[in-house]
């Protein structure tokens, strides 16, 4: 038995070649070439790749592959199998105990191989390496826009965005008060409490949660008009 595992993540919907219609039109191709049997496809959409237990596509995949008599795992490139070296390593160790042989179609690597069970190995480090300077550019890219007051997501309390840039607005003061309760010794708790009594919203029109206030005055932007 043959089964396979697409996955896209929110940014790569809009890539054709990595939509899960191009990974599962390659996969069909790829069985029906090697004379496998038609793949049972298990799917995540919209997910991250960082780590397998948040994806439920995947967790249904291994649980089948564990429960029944799977011969062949078939994916479109190692990165939809996961960005974690570690992770990907131990999926596949576990596999390859169950006798099961996992395909990437990308690198055309087949674990059933001592030399594609050691390009495999060399990859899955490549792909965690690549997932942590992304995140380093990304992380960078943020700080200089947070620095120079430009704006870096899409909605921030306490500022509206005029021609690209941060401009405080009447809800500063709003932060202001928080951040002098919590110099007075009120918990992140008691601040949402007052801001809900005060019938005070987040910018998305959401009651205040102690994880959100915590967020507000660990910011690094409000510092500087506190």
């Amino acid at each position: 038995m043959t089964i396979a595992y697409i996955r896209v993540s929110t940014d790569e919907q809009a890539s054709d070649g990595f939509s899960l219609g191009n990974q599962r039109s390659r996969i069909m191709q790829y069985c029906d070439f090697n004379k496998l049997p038609v793949p049972l496809i298990f799917s995540d959409e919209g997910i991250s790749g960082k780590k397998q237990k948040n994806r439920d596509g995947f967790k249904a995949m291994a649980q089948f592959a564990n429960d029944n008599p799977v011969e062949n795992i078939i994916i479109y490139s190692l990165s939809r199998l996961g960005r974690n070296a570690v992770e990907t390593l131990q999926f596949i160790d576990e596999m390859t105990r169950l006798g099961i042989g996992v395909h990437s179609l990308s690198e055309k690597l087949d674990t059933n191989s001592a030399m594609g069970r050691f390009f495999l190995t060399v990859l899955s480090a490549l792909c965690e390496l690549e997932s942590g300077q992304l995140g380093e550019r990304v992380s960078s890219v943020l700080q200089n826009k947070k620095s120079s007051g430009e704006q870096y997501c899409k909605k921030i309390s306490g500022f509206d965005v005029v021609g690209g840039k941060l401009i405080p607005n009447e809800f500063m003061k709003t932060i202001q008060s928080m951040v002098r309760w919590a110099g007075e010794g009120s918990s992140d708790t008691e601040i949402a409490r007052k801001l809900d009594y005060f019938n005070i919203r987040t910018v998305n029109g959401k009651k205040f949660r102690h994880s959100g206030v915590r967020k507000i005055l660990n910011n690094e932007i409000y510092k500087s008009y506190l």
